[in-house]
Parts: C-alpha cells; structure tokens; sequence
C-alpha cells in the first residue's frame, strides 16, 4: 500500500471512528460557545453530529438564497430536530465570528426568562435560550450561508437532538428539569430576572448563611 493510499485510508478511518473529525472551524467554534454556557448551567455539552451539521448547513442556505427570511420553515430539518436561527444584515463577519455571535445572542434571552415559573415566559422571546440550555438535547450541528455578497444577508442555524422546548401540561414541568439556573458569579447569573430570584449556587450559599447566624444565636 501506497504512502498516500495509507494516508488517506487512515483519515478515512480517523473520520469514522470520530465523526466530527471533519467540523468545520467555525462549526466547532459554535459547540464550544454552546458548552461554556451550558457549563455555567452545570448542564453536560453537546456533541457535534456529522449529519446534524450538514442539514444546519442546507437549513441555512434554504434560508439565506431560498426563503430569504429565517421563519422554521426549512424542509431538509424532521421533527426530530430543534432548531435556533439567527440572522444579520450589513455585516462582513467571519463564519466563526457569526457563529460566536449567535449563540451569544441566543443566551441573551436569559434576561426574559423565569425559570420559577417558566409558562409566564414568553416564548417568542426565550426560545433560542431555551434550546441552548435544554438538558435533554445531547448532539448539535451548525450551519451558516449568506446570499451573494456577505454583508448582504447572513444567517446561522443550530440543530439538535433530542429537540428541546417540550411543552407539556403539568405546568411546563419539562421546563422546570430541562432549563435551570446558572451558577453564581458566571456571566448568566447577572441576567436573571429580579422574580426568579438568585443562581442555584446563591441560593445554597445564602441558606448556609442564615443557618450559620442562627447557630451563632443559639450557640
């Protein structure tokens, strides 16, 4: 066997074995935007899926050159995907700034959330959020196109598996085990709404304080 033969059987098999060997740059570069947030959530990471990757990017074509307006309607996505999208005029950007970008974007619906009573929120604005955090969803892929000239029409798509964003009727009770609150002192906890009250970890912390004082009190 040929040195090129052995090369090119051995990337075949690296591929295989690892299907995200062949990620873009810029799609990694969304996975990895994605997990830092979910970290501060102590939520596990997403993994990026060969195929989820190159349906986000036919979704953002049909998009960007197609549809012209990002409206979940893309026809290469199933049920079986959630869906995140993002678009942006006038920019010239690089497709890992873009993605960097969006996902940042999408966490910035934290503000709008309530995760003590997550039905109250509204779900037009918290629902990219709400599929980033979602515990349940375990692969992603990511995706972006523009139409002719970059600073024309850019847009960015992330899917995932299983989807996220499960309604159901005991109170939105998918919700309550599926998106929680980040940890204390992480960017997120600054953008929790005043009526959810503190992070997870502030919470714990202000118990252990009050515990402490009553047992200087009695003690």
């Amino acid at each position: 066997m040929g040195g090129k033969t052995l090369l090119s059987f051995i990337m075949l098999i690296a591929i295989f074995i690892n299907p995200t060997a062949a990620a873009k740059e810029y799609q990694t570069v969304g996975q990895d935007v994605h997990n830092n947030f979910r970290s501060d959530h102590e939520v596990p990471p997403l993994e990026l899926n060969e195929k989820l990757n190159e349906v986000a990017e036919k979704c953002a074509d049909y998009y960007a050159n197609e549809r012209g307006e990002i409206d979940y309607s893309c026809p290469h996505k199933t049920v079986e995907m959630g869906e995140n999208l993002y678009s942006v005029h006038g920019r010239s950007d690089s497709d890992e700034e873009i993605a960097k970008l969006a996902v940042e974007t999408w966490y910035e619906e934290l503000k709008e959330y309530s995760f003590s009573h997550p039905k109250n929120s509204d779900f037009n604005k918290t629902r990219r959020f709400t599929q980033l955090m979602w515990k349940g969803s375990k692969e992603m892929g990511f995706g972006v196109a523009f139409r002719n000239e970059r600073i024309e029409y850019i847009v960015a798509v992330a899917l995932y598996t299983p989807p996220g964003n499960i309604q159901d009727e005991h109170d939105w009770h998918a919700y309550k085990q599926n998106v929680v609150k980040p940890f204390l002192n992480t960017y997120g906890a600054g953008l929790v709404k005043e009526e959810s009250g503190a992070s997870r970890v502030g919470q714990g912390t202000l118990l252990t304080l009050s515990v402490a004082v009553v047992g200087t009190l009695f003690f």
